[in-house]
């Protein structure tokens, strides 16, 4: 037996567990009933975050009770137990003790925080959307409300001048993810869509450190691989699409290939 790993699940006959208090919780164990002496067969480190895992035939079946219900997204379930995450799936199991983004297309409740608003904004001739790159770091426009933003979209429009120099047109709301990290409370990142009007000259962003943000165009259904985000944004462009070629008429379907505006 491992008497420093606590159990806290069962899938069939598999069995995952985590450290005690003031054991590593940087570790997620995956141990399997069936073998003698509870022999450790993977561990793997948070990054990795996904372990094989059995068959479901319902997210929930076998966890206690006393796991709170974080949400859930498709066939995706997250809880946290007494110490970091486990997440349960469809295809397998993972444990973490990193921050969880959980995707909602819908409003933002009353009470959960809006720290960032940032979202995807589409070039109407050639169908691509605007992925910024600061010094090869890959992200979305936008950034933190300022007191004198009306709405989500003034803040949307607003960064997007200021860090990208370009002008924004119509915006429409998409939703909004659902932020868990361990030692602060949940809150909320606004994700907006919008079409460009106008690529200006490129200018260092006045609020950071006197980098150019520089501007790459790629497809919609690129974007969540150059971005490195995982599902959450690949639902998020799906999003995107929807609302640029049903209301808008952009040729989001049919996009000019990746390349840079600068």
């Amino acid at each position: 037996m491992l008497p420093r790993l606590i159990r806290f699940g069962d899938l069939g006959a598999e069995a995952f567990y985590r450290p005690p208090l003031g054991g590593r919780d940087d570790l997620a164990r995956h141990l399997h009933d069936g073998l003698p002496g509870w022999e450790l067969v993977t561990t793997r480190a948070p990054e990795e975050r996904r372990m094989p895992g059995p068959q479901l035939s319902g997210a929930s079946a076998s966890l206690p009770g006393s796991f709170p219900r974080l949400g859930e997204r498709g066939g995706l379930v997250g809880y946290r137990p007494p110490l970091g995450l486990l997440w349960l799936g469809c295809s397998g199991v993972t444990a973490a003790t990193e921050t969880v983004y959980l995707w909602h297309e819908a409003p933002v409740p009353e009470g959960l925080p809006v720290v960032r608003v940032h979202g995807y904004l589409i070039c109407p001739a050639t169908g691509r959307v605007m992925i910024q790159d600061v010094e090869g770091v890959m992200g979305l426009p936008g950034g933190r409300p300022e007191p004198g933003d009306q709405d989500a979209a003034a803040t949307f429009v607003r960064e997007a001048l200021e860090e990208n120099q370009v002008r924004v047109g119509r915006v429409a709301y998409l939703g909004y993810q659902e932020v868990h990290e361990c030692g602060r409370e949940p809150y909320a990142q606004v994700r907006m869509v919008g079409v460009i009007d106008a690529f200006e000259p490129p200018l260092p962003d006045p609020d950071g450190a006197g980098h150019t943000c520089r501007r790459l165009m790629v497809p919609l259904q690129d974007a969540a691989d150059v971005l490195g985000w995982g599902d959450p944004a690949v639902e998020q462009a799906k999003a995107a699409a929807r609302v640029a070629a049903a209301e808008w008429g952009l040729p989001v379907d049919e996009p000019s290939p990746a390349g840079y505006v600068d």
